[in-house]
């Protein structure tokens, strides 16, 4: 493995809790409905947004190759989940994505399929190997 990226996480009491990265804090939690206080995003709302949020500036930055400016850009990620094979799950992810600024035809094409290209859209396509143990 070559890069590495460590979030740290304090879950004080019930499902609420801090993320950081050592500069940044994010707050989760759980809807009231399961049992939490819905002070901060669900675990899957936060994969969600990191999705967003690497597709947004990577169309950011196909755009500013080809000296287009997008303006402001929205993103809206949803998900699907349902029973894959044996205890894994099967996902549908929808993306839609625009933006302020005009682009032809062609310039819209190489903006939309680089955001296919994006560092979290590639992580979650590809091959997971997760190891969870005390730490010790």
């Amino acid at each position: 493995m070559a890069d590495r990226t460590e979030v740290t996480l304090r879950n004080p009491k019930v499902y609420r809790s801090f993320i950081t990265n050592g500069r940044h804090v994010v707050e989760a939690d759980e809807p009231e409905d399961f049992g939490g206080f819905d002070s901060g995003m669900n675990p899957v709302e936060l994969v969600l947004a990191g999705l967003a949020e690497c597709k947004a500036v990577t169309v950011r930055a196909k755009a500013a190759q080809l000296g287009v400016e997008l303006g402001e850009i929205r993103a809206s990620v949803a998900i699907e989940t349902g029973k894959g094979e044996g205890r894994a799950l099967a996902s549908k992810v929808d993306v839609k994505l625009d933006w302020d600024g005009a682009t032809s035809e062609e310039q819209r094409e190489k903006i939309l399929a680089s955001a296919s290209r994006c560092f979290v859209h590639r992580m979650l396509q590809g091959s997971f190997d997760i190891e969870t143990r005390y730490n010790d």
